[in-house]
């Protein structure tokens, strides 16, 4: 499989990120949505995806790209700590495949 991006963000800093998540549809394949780190959280958080399977973040000034996944996760993990919300369940395997059962298990009632 041959893959290429073309990013239609500009980079303007060095330090300027885009994520993309990976969002798996079964048999039907993945999409891949291009968003910065905030949105990322909140349309995860607010099940905007269907079965998110990575997110991968590309500095494009550096042309550096980096698995963020664990990083997104314990971002999620802790918005829903904070605010006491069960974690969505189109969002808990995610978690659960970066973070463990140990991961998830923050995330209910005490």
């Amino acid at each position: 499989m041959r893959w290429s991006w073309n990013p239609s963000i500009e980079a303007t800093r060095n330090d300027h990120k885009v994520y993309l998540v990976v969002d798996g549809f079964g048999h039907n394949g993945r999409t891949f949505r291009e968003r910065d780190v905030e949105t990322t959280v909140t349309d995860l958080m607010s099940e905007q995806y269907v079965a998110p399977v990575r997110v991968v973040a590309v500095n494009p000034a550096e042309h550096k790209v980096e698995d963020a996944s664990e990083d997104i996760a314990l971002e999620i993990l802790r918005r829903a700590d904070l605010t006491g919300q069960e974690l969505p369940s189109s969002i808990k395997a995610f978690v659960d495949n970066y973070l463990g059962t140990t991961g998830s298990a923050h995330c209910g009632p005490p």
